[in-house]
């Protein structure tokens, strides 16, 4: 470690000063006060330059001003009650960017449970935190879309992730879906034909297909649904299947409606044609223009030369 300031409580052996300053992690100590007695190498190369000597670690920290005043809180709650504290926060680096880190302080108590000093390491989360901050990002977009998105593995058919429009279509949560696998929320038919559809698109070849689904939703019954089959690569070459399920009952049932309302019709076009053939009386139906479109046999007793 890089001494700043003298040690007083005790020397440290040479194994662990040398695993201390090999560990990626910015590492430091504070006396009981909190004012900075070393710091291992990794500070010096992330900041650009080695902490003072004796100056507080608030001093020596450069945290972003957004999150300086929770930090400096916790510290001070922490030199107060000597109880162990981290936090995450945004660090200055030696080139001007804010990285964000996990910060971790800990007592180092002697026998007596009295606190000798501070230890505190500062581990680099930023790619971590962006990448959580990513998933988020997808994961808001993906619940604002009204059609139910569920991402399957192609091999293992395990769900592994669900927008909230799914959640609402098969009355789960998404604890419940994840992990669970599609063929259980499927009729047996159905299943087979996922399958088949789902062994062509992990071949990348074609890349999305429609089909006709009937999803089992949790209260009972099932649910008609168009769905939108995507396979995607994802990082590292390996693949999922994305399905983008559109509830279609209400378009099923409209589609009876008018197959009854022109079954009803044809009915009664029937009915009207046989009263019409069964009146004595002569019946001509013509067009505006003249022209004949209907007559009974009446009227073609009456008119033989007449032409409907």
């Amino acid at each position: 470690m890089a001494q700043t300031s003298r040690m007083e409580p005790g020397p440290v052996d040479r194994a662990s000063r040398e695993l201390v300053d090999a560990i990626p992690q910015i590492a430091w100590a504070t006396d009981v006060t909190g004012r900075l007695l070393e710091a291992n190498p990794r500070w010096m190369q992330y900041a650009g330059t080695a902490p003072g000597t004796s100056v507080g670690l608030r001093d020596a920290l450069d945290v972003h001003p957004d999150d300086a005043p929770g930090f400096d809180q916790r510290w001070a709650a922490a030199l107060s009650t000597g109880e162990a504290f981290e936090r995450t926060v945004r660090l200055r680096r030696r080139d001007g960017v804010y990285r964000w880190f996990l910060v971790l302080v800990v007592p180092d108590r002697d026998q007596t449970g009295a606190i000798g000093r501070w230890a505190g390491t500062a581990t680099d989360i930023d790619d971590l935190q962006r990448a959580y901050r990513a998933a988020d990002r997808l994961r808001l977009i993906l619940d604002s879309v009204i059609e139910a998105i569920i991402v399957f593995d192609p091999a293992t058919f395990r769900i592994e992730e669900v927008n909230r429009g799914a959640l609402v279509l098969l009355g789960r949560s998404r604890d419940q879906l994840a992990g669970l696998s599609m063929d259980t929320l499927l009729r047996n038919a159905d299943v087979e034909r996922l399958v088949a559809v789902v062994g062509t698109l992990a071949s990348g070849q074609p890349e999305s297909a429609t089909i006709m689904l009937e999803y089992q939703a949790a209260g009972g019954g099932s649910i008609a649904m168009e769905v939108v089959l995507q396979s995607v690569e994802l990082p590292g070459g390996s693949r999922a299947i994305v399905a983008i399920a559109r509830d279609i009952r209400d378009r099923i049932e409209a589609q009876a409606r008018l197959q009854r309302l022109a079954e009803a019709e044809h009915a009664r076009a029937a009915e009207l044609n046989a009263v019409i053939r069964a009146m004595g009386e002569a019946v001509v139906v013509c067009t505006i223009d003249g022209a004949i479109t209907l007559t009974n046999p009446a009227a073609d007793a009456l008119f033989p030369d007449l032409d409907a």
